[in-house]
């Protein structure tokens, strides 16, 4: 469910773009946090007093009233001027979007730990008297609270600029913890909260992704991207897995689960840096200048 309203918050953001230019991408990404914060606790309690099953019909409800409010909200063409902007952007040619594939596959690499396997992290490294509970709540009180100062960095600094640092510091965090798994529990707490956060960019990757699709594209390209974060997620938690039960000594092994994740983020960084169309700066200015 929290991954659905983070998908639709950007189909949302389409509808903000067109009524205010210049607030479409800060409102897109509220609605991408604010979706996440609220769709988490409701769940659990489900589950908690009625099960899985009552969980997942609830959810499943959800979603469907959900889709059907936004299918009968969107126009069926756009506006003139949506129009024209889209026909000024010229051709539409896929590899223009294939620098955003890496970003959206590593999006969750750090939730993915924090919800599998943070627990059997910290209590292999620092032991069986670890307070897991208390790191892992600070580790989302700290994701929370970056996804609500997310929309104020924005009106500062560019979504690519942000997307850069994030990943920046993720890396460092990543390869921090690959040489130093055991330094201390505040160090891998801290490395933990920020590869977490991480995650709170996806809304400002997919609307870069929407500023490069022409209007009837985007339904099926967002959703392939939002399809990869997903894809990524899967993948890591193989990896993950596979390296977890490796027979070597538990510094060593989560050594290498970060090692790994640092190799995905330079990878997936080095690609946004270096393939990202430089068209897309002048479309930014050009929309928010509206």
């Amino acid at each position: 469910m929290r991954v659905f309203l983070w998908a639709s918050s950007t189909i949302w953001a389409d509808i903000i773009r067109r009524t205010r230019p210049r607030d479409w991408r800060r409102r897109s990404v509220r609605l991408g946090s604010v979706g996440a914060l609220i769709s988490a606790s409701p769940l659990s309690f489900f589950t908690a007093e009625w099960g899985w099953r009552a969980a997942c019909w609830t959810a499943s409800a959800t979603m469907l009233a959900c889709a059907l409010s936004i299918a009968a909200s969107l126009r069926r063409a756009p506006s003139a001027r949506s129009a024209l902007r889209t026909t000024e952007r010229g051709t539409w040619r896929l590899p223009k979007l294939l620098y955003l594939v890496p970003i959206c596959f590593t999006l969750s690499l750090g939730g993915t730990f924090r919800n599998a396997w943070a627990g059997p992290y910290l209590t292999s490294v620092f032991g069986h008297g670890t307070n897991v509970g208390t790191v892992l709540t600070a580790v989302s009180v700290f994701g929370i609270a970056t996804s609500f100062a997310l929309p104020f960095a924005l009106l500062r600094w560019r979504g690519r600029t942000i997307v850069t640092a994030t990943y920046i510091v993720g890396l460092l965090s990543a390869l921090l913890l690959a040489f130093m798994p055991g330094f201390s529990i505040l160090f891998a707490s801290a490395g933990l909260a920020l590869l977490y956060a991480m995650g709170n960019v996806h809304p400002v990757a997919m609307t870069e992704a929407q500023a490069l699709l022409p209007y009837r594209m985007r339904g099926i390209g967002l959703g392939a991207l939002n399809t990869l974060v997903f894809l990524g997620v899967s993948a890591s938690s193989s990896v993950f897995g596979v390296l977890a039960y490796l027979p070597l000594s538990a510094d060593v092994t989560y050594g290498l689960v970060f090692g790994a994740t640092a190799m995905a983020l330079t990878i997936a960084l080095a690609v946004y840096v270096a393939c990202r169309p430089k068209a897309i700066e002048a479309q930014g200015v050009a929309i928010a200048s509206d």
